[in-house]
């Protein structure tokens, strides 16, 4: 009855671009299983070592017990080649109400490579850019890593406006000279758009300085500047020849 002998075989690493992490055992002996040592390769996950320089095949991080070396093995030993998996992240949108402006971003991106996201387009609002966790997101570089949930960020586009008041002494300091183009101004009877004068009362606004378009409101989504002129009618005087005195 034939005994079990033991052979041995020497190891070669051949890691590639990436490097060992840890000692390297120099040999394989069959009456004992042998962790191997792993390897490093930056934007790479390791996954194993092929007996195949293509990475083809099974792979192995410890060569079992009784491994059944061949004579060629024993004769000229073993190499064993690094094989690499390169890490990824996903990528997700929070649009905030927007759309791809022309260009969609990628749905995940691969550690060490240069992406630039898309920017979006929204009626209204001008595109202020990315951001990830709170912070301005400036693009995907070579350092980036894991997962981005990237939040898109808005500024409301505001059209200018300016009032002709028309008349001496008359102030209109509640009303500010833009508004929010998405909205426009629903009402201009409100009192934040009611000039007042001395001897005078506001009689309404108007989109020409002769007086013959009236205007209520400002339509949404105007974004030409506008300007409004004021109507005003003296106020009656006291005494005047239709005063009727009380009884």
């Amino acid at each position: 009855v034939g005994g079990f002998f033991v052979k041995t075989a020497a190891l070669e690493f051949n890691t590639g671009d990436g490097e060992l992490v840890g000692e390297a055992p120099a040999s394989y002996s069959n009456n004992a299983a042998l962790a191997l040592p792993t390897a490093s390769l930056q934007y790479y996950a390791f996954k194993g070592w092929s007996l195949n320089a293509d990475g083809s095949g099974d792979l192995y991080t410890e060569i079992p017990v009784k491994y059944a070396l061949t004579e060629d093995q024993i004769a000229n030993g073993i190499v064993l080649y690094a094989v690499y998996e390169r890490l990824s992240g996903t990528i997700t949108y929070d649009f905030a109400g927007g759309e791809w402006y022309d260009a969609e971003g990628p749905a995940s991106y691969l550690y060490g490579e240069v992406v630039e996201i898309p920017e979006l387009y929204k009626e209204h609002f001008e595109f202020d850019g990315w951001t990830l966790n709170g912070e301005a997101f400036e693009g995907i570089v070579e350092s980036t890593e894991g997962n981005l949930a990237l939040v898109a960020t808005w500024t409301q586009v505001e059209t200018e406006i300016s009032f002709v008041l028309n008349q001496d002494g008359a102030t209109l300091p509640d009303a500010e000279d833009v508004f929010d183009t998405e909205d426009g101004i629903e009402d201009l009877s409100k009192a934040k758009y009611i000039p007042t004068a001395p001897g005078a009362l506001f009689a309404g606004w108007y989109l020409d300085a002769e007086l013959t378009e009236a205007v209520n409101e400002i339509p949404a989504g105007t974004t030409e500047a506008v300007t409004l002129y004021a109507k005003w009618e003296p106020t009656p005087s006291i005494g005047g020849d239709n005063w009727v005195p009380a009884n």
